[in-house]
């Protein structure tokens, strides 16, 4: 009789056992008892005061880079949220953790990806540099005001667009001027003489000539740090 109900217990055992994983292994829903609409769905909570979303882990760029060696093709896809970037010397995997952000990590090609970063560059709007009317006078121009003043409706005459509600010319507000780094990489060396950048966006500048021969042009880039 013992034998028995001790066979009966593993049974029952076993049963649960088989019953539990079966649900581990199933769809499930997260704030609601309803069924899910996919592997994992995480629904509204109706009646609470805890904030709806959902946060991936948050770790700073250094933590990230010591945990390297964790992460390889079986963590293709990862989800982390950066707090701070890598401070100084990244490795082959965290050289993209260049801000705070999410990233998700390429198990192809063993590489965090910043999420929604574009190319993390844009070209300067088109612009005529002031040159005045003396050859070797010391100039100097701000480029990040001129992006503003062209990007914004408000202040802006020549301002024109299909939406007459817009305020700005991208869905984004301008970047903050702390947000860029300025970079000139060519331009029209018998106009001007370049002379420096600085971290407010001035563009100085020395005048070559007084003339501005067809096809003279600067190239700025911005950098988005």
């Amino acid at each position: 009789m013992k034998i028995e109900k001790k066979q009966l217990g593993m049974a029952a055992l076993l049963l649960a056992a088989t019953f539990f994983t079966a649900h581990i292994k199933a769809q499930v829903t997260i704030g609601a008892q309803i069924p899910p609409h996919s592997t994992l769905e995480v629904v509204k909570l109706t009646g609470s005061t805890t904030p709806d979303g959902i946060m991936a882990p948050q770790i700073s760029g250094d933590d990230l880079k010591a945990e390297d060696g964790k992460y390889g093709a079986n963590q293709n896809g990862a989800l982390v949220y950066v707090t701070a970037k890598v401070s100084a010397s990244p490795t082959a995997k965290t050289k993209n953790v260049t801000k705070p952000g999410y990233y998700y990590y390429d198990g192809t090609n063993n590489v965090w990806v910043a999420i929604g970063a574009g190319e993390g560059w844009f070209y300067m709007p088109s612009l005529n540099l002031p040159l005045g009317a003396t050859v070797g006078a010391a100039l100097k121009f701000n480029l990040y005001d001129e992006y503003v003043r062209q990007f914004t409706r408000a202040g802006n005459t020549q301002y024109m667009s299909s939406d007459g509600a817009d305020a700005t010319a991208t869905d984004e507000v301008p970047y903050k001027r702390s947000d860029l780094k300025f970079v000139v990489t060519a331009y029209s060396a018998d106009v001007i003489t370049v002379t420096g950048i600085d971290t407010d966006g001035w563009l100085y500048y020395t005048v070559n000539s007084a003339t501005v021969p067809d096809g003279s042009f600067i190239n700025v880039i911005f950098k988005v740090k």
